[in-house]
């Protein structure tokens, strides 16, 4: 199979698997009941290139959007963040990347916190599918994970903001802070 087959059959597997109608926060397991389907080493597959879409996202300008969004991030809640980006489907983590601001088309006010839970439903779905106890055999997964593939170090990309004031939100993000000023949601 080709790389771009790939990207579109795991942005398929991503549509299906984060539905719109299911909360965020439940994701991972309608994402893990899809990757069920698939053969083990194809999870590992997908679950490396949600890594590598996840890096791609991996960007200052992103990251405070998220701390605008959430009331902060941390670098396990931007790493969420990325998740929930993700979760929401190729149109709109696409032009998330290209510009941050178009967050302000997608943002729900009923679910703020952005906390996917996309992180382990590739290894949930990988210990289902091969029968082995995630328990008895907890690296099992990341030996597998690592022998399809080592993941490479990514730095944080984009020109680092002098402050985090709302006059540089505004400047900066302008769209989405007046949607979430218009929500009430603004710091």
């Amino acid at each position: 199979m080709n790389e771009g087959s790939d990207d579109k059959r795991w942005w398929d597997i991503i549509s299906v698997g984060c539905p719109r109608d299911v909360a965020p926060n439940n994701w991972s397991g309608t994402l893990s009941d899809v990757l069920k389907g698939l053969p083990p080493d194809e999870i590992v597959r997908f679950d490396h290139w949600m890594d590598q879409q996840t890096d791609r996202a991996y960007h200052r300008d992103l990251w405070q959007a998220a701390v605008l969004i959430n009331g902060g991030a941390s670098d396990d809640g931007f790493y969420y963040f990325r998740l929930w980006l993700l979760g929401m489907g190729k149109a709109v983590f696409e032009a998330a990347i290209e510009d941050p601001d178009s967050l302000a088309d997608v943002v729900d006010p009923d679910d703020m916190d952005c906390e996917a839970g996309l992180y382990g439903a590739a290894a949930s779905a990988w210990f289902a599918v091969t029968g082995n106890d995630p328990i008895a055999e907890s690296d099992a997964y990341t030996s597998v994970y690592l022998t399809a593939g080592k993941r490479e170090y990514v730095p944080l990309r984009g020109e680092a903001w002098l402050s985090t004031s709302p006059e540089e939100y505004r400047r900066r993000l302008p769209r989405l802070w007046a949607h979430l000023d218009d929500l009430g949601e603004a710091p």
